[in-house]
């Protein structure tokens, strides 16, 4: 994305409208490692327990403090990372 800046702000005229968009959408894929990546990562590698409430929880293998447990707060706020990124990367891909 860095390089799509700097490509987009050296020609001649500025694509100012392409230039705000992708500056915007920097700030929000910021944060796709933490809200997506490393969730699935988690999934993929992680060993199953079940807590003191009986609830099941995944240990992840790969990062010791890494957790998480399956209820709704976690499926409704995956969801939602899920959809935010998904429109940030389709106006991304619409811009371009």
């Amino acid at each position: 994305m860095k390089d799509k800046i700097k490509e987009e702000k050296a020609k001649t005229p500025n694509n100012l409208k392409l230039l705000a968009k992708l500056d915007q959408l920097k700030e929000g894929l910021g944060a796709f490692k933490a809200e997506i990546i490393d969730q699935r990562n988690i999934l993929a590698h992680s060993e199953k327990s079940i807590d003191s409430n009986g609830k099941l929880t995944l240990n992840a293998l790969n990062k010791s403090s890494s957790k998480i447990t399956f209820n709704s707060d976690w499926i409704n706020n995956i969801r939602s990372n899920i959809r935010k990124h998904r429109a940030n990367l389709e106006d991304l891909f619409n811009e371009m």
